[in-house]
């Protein structure tokens, strides 16, 4: 996951080890200075995001599961982590937003029903993932964010947005994506297209069915806790608005790791 703030690019590399080093090139140029942190020193470390499709497709066994899997989650809680709980259908119902306070949270899903109606996941993702990234940019914060998705999957009748456009933006803003996918009828195209959603943003995916213990499914959300925040300040001459690419490697020890990506450079 990846932004800027103010002169610098952010990044975040999750679990890299003690004793980590970073090199790091902006286009052609190497960069001098890079800083990095464990997130849990930022004000607000990370913000989850919960998405739960309330329709009646997602049965009653699996219900007493969802709840607890949500509470948990609420409950497992980074100090400062803040928490947005949504029900969707054809559109989004916020019922706790940007949320720190456990009560409230626990409140907002011990309250949820499930009713009869249509849902849309392309387009909810699609409109959520727009409003992120207007949030970043308003705001020139780049927090992490990780969203959570429990739904009998995506379907290809969008009314707006077609899954390829929502593939194109996860992948130009890949926040991690952890999908729980619910069976129902015959609906393994729509779980298919759903756990994509975790496979290009690097999140996981779980069929609820294979799960007996829901305790498996929150520690491993809960590993993106131990994520490191890399701060790096390109040379005034790279920040020109741009489209440029940034190559980090992660040196441990004897190992390394390279990975790329583009980024529009700030403005100096």
């Amino acid at each position: 996951s990846f932004g800027t703030e103010g002169k610098n690019i952010v990044l975040y590399v999750q679990d890299p080890g003690d004793n980590c080093e970073f090199q790091c090139q902006v286009g052609t140029s190497e960069v001098e200075k890079i800083e990095s942190h464990a997130i849990e020193k930022e004000e607000v470390p990370i913000e989850t995001i919960i998405l739960l499709d309330n329709s009646l497709s997602v049965v009653e066994k699996y219900r007493p599961t969802i709840r607890t899997i949500m509470s948990e989650l609420a409950a497992n809680r980074m100090n400062g982590e803040q928490f947005t709980i949504a029900v969707f259908s054809d559109e989004i119902h916020y019922l706790a937003e940007k949320c720190t306070d456990y009560v409230q949270v626990k409140q907002a899903i011990d309250g949820i029903t499930y009713n009869n109606q249509e849902t849309y996941l392309t387009d909810v993702l699609y409109t959520i993932l727009s409003k992120m990234n207007q949030e970043n940019n308003t705001e020139n914060k780049a927090t992490l964010k990780r969203i959570v998705i429990i739904s009998d999957g995506v379907d290809n009748k969008s009314i707006g947005y077609t899954k390829e456009e929502l593939y194109d933006a996860l992948e130009k803003t890949p926040y991690p994506i952890y999908t729980l996918g619910c069976t129902y009828k015959n609906n393994n195209e729509q779980l298919k297209n759903m756990f994509v959603l975790s496979r290009l943003t690097g999140g996981e995916s779980w069929l609820l069915d294979d799960v007996s213990d829901p305790m498996t499914i929150i520690d491993s959300i809960s590993s993106l806790n131990h994520t490191l925040k890399v701060v790096i300040t390109p040379k005034d001459k790279d920040c020109d608005g741009t489209r440029k690419g940034v190559n980090l490697t992660v040196k441990s020890g004897e190992q390394s790791v390279s990975d790329s990506i583009e980024i529009v450079m700030p403005f100096s």
